[in-house]
């Protein structure tokens, strides 16, 4: 170990831009001078369970292998940027990495010392790993001197802070699963509109204007969920228009289902594409349809109304 350091130390000054080096003398070097008691570490680093994602440095040096230790076990096994695991043939990479699920450690050393064709600047890694309570973890592994280096670094999680780690996790879960009973139900309820069949009118007459501002309907339909009218909006102004919302209202006074406007701003002669949508009544009595355009534009708020939409 002692031979390696006067090598490890040229290598590691040579890659630091801006700084000339002497040539090598003949005669051995003596070894670094280093402050008293000085030599690999050991860093216990406290995780925060409000931080589910955070970056961590881990110095390694040649010839020495640095121990991880995390305070549970992982999800899936951790991954390296520029491993060789275990006893496994290195061929490019520049880092070896052991992985003790057991006791819950990660060994990570270099595969070959500094040189020209690898110098000490090239040896970075990093090491992700996502712990059982929900933390993930990344270590960003980089060359140093051994008397700067961790011999072992220890991960913990404070017991009063360890059920909200776990919390986070639950919360995660049970986020996923409403997400999923969410779409789980809308598709439902789009299957089940589905099954019932869509009716549909399209309509021909003359466009509705108001202060230059032009809707066309195209259509309307209904299932067993909504009704929705299809409409053009054309700018014939000579300013730009921004369309803020469409809002399609029923006599009976169903509740409205929201709208969709292709385009937010027309210019001049543009057109776009919007639909606006209410409840569907629970009788198939007939009923009568109310869409209301909002403009804004270089002058005051414009609505243009179209009455009377029947299906």
């Amino acid at each position: 170990m002692n031979a390696l350091i006067p090598v490890i130390a040229l290598a590691l000054a040579s890659a630091s831009p801006g700084k000339k080096q002497a040539a090598p003398q003949q005669t051995e070097a003596p070894p670094p001078t280093t402050a008293a008691g000085r030599g690999p570490q050991l860093r216990v680093i406290k995780l925060d369970p409000q931080k589910p994602k955070a970056v961590y440095k881990v110095n390694a040096a040649p010839g020495l292998a640095t121990v991880i230790q995390l305070p549970e076990a992982w999800t899936i096994t951790p991954t390296c940027g520029d491993c060789v695991f275990g006893d496994g043939k290195a061929e490019a990479q520049l880092w070896r990495l052991d992985v003790f699920p057991d006791t819950r450690t990660l060994s990570i050393k270099p595969t070959r010392v500094p040189g020209a064709d690898a110098p000490a600047s090239a040896f970075v890694t990093n090491i992700d790993v996502t712990l059982d309570g929900g933390l993930a973890v990344t270590l960003f592994v980089e060359l140093t001197l051994p008397e700067a280096a961790d011999a072992r670094v220890e991960f913990t999680i404070p017991d009063a802070d360890r059920g909200d780690a776990k919390l986070t996790k639950r919360e995660r879960e049970l986020e996923a699963r409403f997400e999923e009973r969410v779409k789980q139900r809308s598709d439902e309820r789009m299957l089940a509109a589905f099954m019932r069949g869509t009716t549909c009118k399209d309509f021909f007459g003359r466009p509705n204007r108001k202060d230059n501002v032009v809707v066309r309907l195209k259509q309307i339909c209904r299932n067993s969920e909504l009704v929705h009218v299809t409409f053009e909006i054309e700018d014939r102004r000579r300013d730009d228009i921004i369309l803020d919302s469409a809002v399609l209202e029923s006599a009976k006074g169903a509740a409205s289902a929201g709208d969709k406007l292709e385009k937010e701003r027309l210019r001049f002669n543009e057109r776009g594409l919007g639909v606006a949508a209410v409840q569907a009544p629970t009788d198939a009595a007939p009923d009568r349809y109310r869409l209301t355009l909002t403009v804004a534009g270089v002058d005051e708020e414009t609505k243009v109304v179209v009455e009377d939409i029947e299906l």
